[in-house]
């Protein structure tokens, strides 16, 4: 009974603000409640079930009656596989089994309580209700992962579940500073409102677990870290986060495309480009194309002057013969 009223006061243990050297500030929650061990038997009773009877083996909850007390509900229950919690009701004599129960928060008088596990309507008198831990349940699978976002570039108001890189700079200016954050961001909106003008924000991360809010220059944005406690890739922090943490991102705009160099003034040699939106390296096909072509053409030009220079020396091959016979005469 202790533990359930200090569940009920709403104490919360919490630790002081850590700063992870991958950049994120946090503050750490103490880790969800474990589930009471086997046979933890408290006052009160799970959510009301309205399935009589059945199948206990299929059924997530429901209830039999005519159980006078809490042994035999025990022995009723123990084999079926839905069964990881009881209530015995010594007033009417039910006895109720459930496959999940918030039993840290009982309800203890269905007549006056409120809470997630009493009824609407309230009952209408008090009902002596003992509720009991059968098993562990097994623990809930995490949830399937998003698909993988497809190749870039993204449109402006992508948004994706995991984080850009780990930022270090906090606060300040968003305008010169590639990367940052701010912390106390409550929401994805006040993080987009917050980043609208800055021109450095091409990129956002919020974090939903500690409300922070990050800007990036650049992002692979293909490769989110999705969970930056156990995942690797070029955007997870290292060391890892203690924990789960709660990211999206969004592409703001479009980042300005690099301009490309100029190795060599044009007025005194060629040029050439490292980089840039040049029209070849937009469109390589037919840029191949069109040099295939220029050297046949130039094959073309050459076999047209070696037939040209062929025909001169045959037209005038009998005059040579006759200034030779003139010569010699």
């Amino acid at each position: 009974m202790k533990g359930l009223q200090l569940a009920s006061a709403g104490i919360a243990l919490r630790c002081c603000a850590v700063e992870l050297q991958s950049g994120f500030v946090l503050e750490e929650d103490t880790a969800p409640r474990a589930v009471p061990p086997v046979g933890t038997i408290r006052n009160g009773t799970c959510p009301a079930t309205y399935y009589h009877g059945g199948d206990c083996n299929t059924h997530p909850t429901g209830y039999f009656m005519g159980i006078t007390s809490l042994a035999d509900c025990e022995a009723k229950l123990k084999p079926c596989a839905m069964a990881n919690y009881l209530t015995w009701g010594a007033t009417d004599d039910s006895c109720s089994w459930y496959n999940e129960c918030d039993f840290d928060h009982l309800c203890k008088d269905c007549s006056k309580d409120s809470g997630p596990n009493c009824p609407t309507p309230r009952c209408p008198h008090y009902y002596a209700f003992t509720s009991e831990v059968l098993r562990i349940p097994p623990p809930t699978p995490p949830p399937t992962p998003p698909p993988p976002l497809p190749p870039g570039p993204f449109p402006v108001g992508t948004k994706g579940n995991g984080t850009c890189p780990a930022t270090y700079y906090h606060g300040g200016d968003c305008n010169t500073h590639p990367t940052g954050y701010f912390m106390g961001i409550t929401s994805l909106a006040d993080c987009e409102a917050k980043l609208k003008n800055c021109a450095m924000a091409n990129y956002l991360t919020w974090g939903a677990t500690d409300d922070s809010c990050s800007w990036y220059d650049e992002c692979d944005f293909a490769h989110l870290c999705v969970d930056c406690s156990k995942d690797a890739g070029p955007n997870c922090p290292t060391p890892r986060c203690p924990y789960y943490f709660a990211f999206t991102s969004e592409v703001l705009r479009i980042p300005t495309p690099t301009p490309g160099k100029c190795v060599y003034d044009n007025r005194t040699s060629p040029v050439m480009y490292i980089g840039g939106n040049l029209w070849g390296d937009k469109h390589p096909a037919l840029a191949l194309a069109l040099a295939l072509v220029l050297v046949l053409v130039l094959v073309l030009v050459l076999v047209l002057a070696l037939a040209l220079v062929l025909a001169l020396v045959l037209a005038l091959a009998p005059v040579l013969v006759l200034v030779l016979v003139l010569g010699t005469s």
